[in-house]
């Protein structure tokens, strides 16, 4: 696949719409809606530059915001991104800005910057799958071994609703 073909297989996410909550019971439903995961191949990858799916996750993160300023809801919303390295998929979702804490069980490791998720996703030796030889029995009763010390890097960051400030003030 070219770089042109992955990007026009993923550009629905920039205008995808999203789902917005003031009610924080409903977590679920927000992950459900506003989550997206973007898996490439390793040949793809290597065509793909970060700053390419930097310019692309700036375009989805410019549309939610115009969604939530054009929408109702007194809100602000959090923009966050994974790399799941196991399935091989760049992951991210947008949630209340309400919510206290991320919905992973896993423990966190937050970075500064988008970049270091970005790297992590095109630069994996995983991208087309794990090999057998590289699999191991992780049975057990939790979901991930505390023995690895395993941390899941995140990025985040807070979009603020532009007009949240307008509404808030009175009618002139």
């Amino acid at each position: 696949m070219t770089k042109t073909e992955f990007f026009k297989n993923i550009k629905e996410i920039v205008t995808d719409k999203i789902y917005l909550t003031e009610n924080l019971d409903e977590l679920n439903k927000e992950i459900e809606n506003n989550h997206w995961s973007i898996g490439i191949d390793s040949d793809t990858a290597k065509n793909v530059k970060n700053e390419d799916l930097k310019v692309f996750l700036s375009k989805v993160v410019k549309n939610r915001i115009v969604q939530l300023d054009n929408s109702d809801k007194n809100m602000d919303l959090i923009f966050y991104s994974w790399f799941d390295e196991q399935a091989g998929n760049l992951n991210l979702n947008f949630i209340n800005a309400d919510h206290e804490i991320l919905p992973f069980r896993a423990e966190l490791e937050f970075v500064d910057s988008i970049d270091a998720i970005i790297s992590d996703f095109l630069g994996s030796k995983y991208l087309d799958g794990i090999p057998w030889d590289e699999l191991e029995d992780a049975s057990g009763d939790s979901d991930y071994n505390d023995e690895t010390g395993f941390k899941l890097k995140v990025y985040k960051e807070k979009i603020i609703k532009s007009t949240k400030a307008q509404s808030n003030s009175p009618p002139r």
